[in-house]
């Protein structure tokens, strides 16, 4: 299953359904290696109990999931939000906890066999084809996500150990029927809340911000109110056929074309191939024994195929390839660069119904059979003379476009020009102007904006400057920055409003958090909570009946799904804290309370069961490798994070 390299194809679908696979690794510590050449990969950036995580290995991990969150919020990513998901440290504590699961079951001889590698591989949907696995749509599926076999095989093998080694930790996990009535009456529990809401913005009037504080804010928080750079242009552009109509080119031409890059027209030459694959046995510790032993065992298969055998059925038998054992060894057509380099090189020197001798790799050794060639044909000239004179016509309208870019260019650098001059100048060569107002590198509608290399460009020269020749797909331009002005922090006066908009909003929430704390406290300590409201010129209001499961509080809009405490609470209960809802502050009394009902409690018995005891589990599991960590020796080397 390792000896092929199958050349790579764009589907963000199968992607996208990859990550699904990749996930598993990424974030629960079992991530492909993902060679990267050069010395900076294989800088250590951590030792784990002595065991090195490169700067290849964490590069690798960060990519896919800085990948996997760019695909899940899509033009919501930006740099606030890679901020909070602080995926550099989820990255190295994805290694350094993979790296501990991964000695401890060393340590107690835990280990993934061949078979089992196969097996889990072959279950995926996204290498199967009509339901069954295919071994070509492995392979591209691998290369979509620059995946190397091996090292995919490999990281399954850690996966399926990491999952023997999750499972022996908690096999003796339980959950008795107390735990399960427990929870399906906290989460069935129904409570009637009295609520205040105290809003953030009925104390903005009692903040005043003077000149001084806005003045110092502004100095601290510059970056909130920088502005961008903005420039004004005058760009020269002309399309790269602009001049086709006027190339002519002669019948001599054309077939001088065709007899000098005769050979590149021939379609590629393809085999299909049939193989069988005897791998060394990976729990031998003795690799050169095993090689050898593989190769004994290849041999024997050899001489079965030379004294007549059948070679699909040799293969069903004998081969290490469960994608093409199946299928007699069957690989279907592949061409050049598609195999590795010794597969390839014996394949291609095959004819058709040859059978090869051993081919070593470094997956084991191959016994390989063409079973037929096609392609290798070149096309007569006059199957490809309309093609040719396209080519031609487009390669010679694109070089007299390029000239006159050149002289056009020349006169936007020379000194003393003016845009009129240079407009004029353009005009007579066919080649097209424009000018923008103020723009800046947000400014979608502008032309120069939308394509990155016009817009980095632009906003890389300075006033007056002007740009080389800038190359496009299909079009030419020339820009020349008329002004600009650099990004910059405005003057105080100009963000005044802006600054005290701010201060206001964040005092008035300070304020508000202040006042709604006293109250609750003063609720809790026996008060009547619609007096104190009363008093304080704030509502109260009722909700109806809310339990942990339905998750909001109807009317406030609050979620508290997740304050399991909350529905802890006794008749009479003040709940905890004020709590921060949208800028505002809500205080809860538990009002009355309505006990679960427990008439439904067996028909949902089982589900309640599994989950309590997967969170349980999840729960032991995290315990354990917290447990690890502290017994562990790790150095982290922060210059390379």
């Amino acid at each position: 299953m390792l000896e092929v390299f199958r050349s790579k194809r764009n589907s963000f679908f199968v992607i996208v359904i990859f990550a699904v696979i990749i996930l598993g690794f990424v974030f629960f510590g079992v991530a492909p290696s993902g060679k990267q050449g050069g010395d900076e990969a294989s800088q250590v950036v951590a030792t784990v109990n002595g065991s090195e995580i490169t700067s290849g290995e964490y590069a690798n991990v960060y990519q896919r999931q800085l990948d996997y969150y760019k695909n899940i919020f899509k033009d919501g990513f930006n740099d606030e939000l890679l901020a909070r998901l602080n995926l550099r440290d989820k990255a190295l504590e994805t290694l350094i906890e993979r790296s501990l699961v991964l000695q401890e079951a060393n340590r107690r001889k835990f280990k993934a066999s061949r078979e089992d590698i196969q097996a889990r591989i072959m279950q995926y949907p996204v290498f199967q084809k009509d339901g069954v696995f295919d071994k070509k749509t492995y392979f591209t599926v691998l290369q979509q996500n620059r995946l190397k076999p091996a090292e995919f095989e490999e990281s399954i093998g850690a996966e399926i150990i990491t999952n023997k080694m999750q499972q022996s930790i908690v096999a003796g996990v339980t959950l008795d029927d107390d735990e399960v009535k427990a929870a399906f009456d906290r989460e069935n529990k129904q409570i009637k809340f009295e609520y205040a809401k105290i809003p953030s913005k009925s104390f903005e009037d009692k903040v005043k911000i003077s000149a001084e504080k806005g003045r110092a804010f502004l100095k601290d928080n510059s970056a909130l109110f920088m502005e961008p750079a903005r420039v004004k242009t005058f760009y020269a552009y002309v399309d790269k056929d602009r001049f086709a109509a006027d190339v002519k080119i002669s019948e001599d031409e054309l077939k001088a074309f065709y007899e000098k890059r005769k050979d590149t027209y021939a379609t590629p030459k393809e085999v299909r191939a049939s193989h069988i694959l005897i791998r060394p046995d990976r729990d031998v510790e003795d690799k050169d024994k095993a090689l050898a032993s593989a190769r004994k065992t290849a041999g024997v298969v050899l001489d079965k195929i030379k004294k007549g055998g059948d070679f699909a059925k040799l293969a069903s038998e004998y081969s290490d390839d469960p994608g093409s054992a199946a299928k007699g060894g069957d690989l279907g057509y592949f061409g050049m660069g598609m195999m590795v380099k010794p597969f390839e090189d014996a394949a291609f020197s095959l004819g058709k119904g040859e059978v090869s001798g051993l081919v070593e790799t470094d997956y084991g050794y191959h016994i390989i059979k063409v079973v037929d060639i096609k392609g290798g044909k070149t096309p007569s000239f006059k199957e490809l003379r309309s093609s040719i004179k396209k080519q031609l016509t487009v390669r010679r309208s694109e070089e007299t476009a390029r000239a006159r870019m050149v002289e056009l260019h020349k006169i936007f650098k020379s000194e003393g020009a003016t845009l009129e001059t240079i407009k004029k100048a353009a005009g007579e060569r066919g080649i097209k102007t424009s000018q923008t107002g103020f723009f800046t590198e947000s400014d979608t509608k502008v032309e120069l904006v939308r394509a990155e290399k016009l817009r980095d460009t632009a906003f890389s020269l300075p006033a007056g400057g002007v740009s080389g020749i800038i190359y496009m797909p299909g079009k030419l331009y020339i820009i020349k920055i008329t002004e600009r002005v650099d990004s910059h922090v405005p003057p105080y006066e100009k963000v005044a409003s802006k600054v005290a908009g701010i201060l206001k909003r964040e005092e008035a929430l300070a304020l508000a958090s202040k006042k709604a704390e006293e109250l609750r406290l003063a609720a809790a300590s026996g008060k009547n909570l619609k007096r104190l409201m009363r008093k304080a010129g704030f509502k109260v209001e009722t909700t109806d009946y809310v339990s942990l499961s339905s998750g909001f509080i109807p009317g406030a809009g609050i979620f508290v799904g997740d304050r399991t405490d909350l529905f802890e609470m006794a008749k009479g209960d003040i709940y905890k804290e004020a709590i921060e809802h949208g800028r505002d502050f809500y205080i809860l009394k538990a009002s009355k309370i309505k006990a679960a009902d427990f008439s439904g409690f067996e028909q949902g018995r089982m589900e309640l069961y599994q989950r309590l005891l997967d969170k349980k589990r999840q729960d032991t599991y995290a315990a354990w490798i917290k447990e690890l960590k502290g017994k562990a020796s790790i150095e982290i080397n922060e210059e390379l994070l």
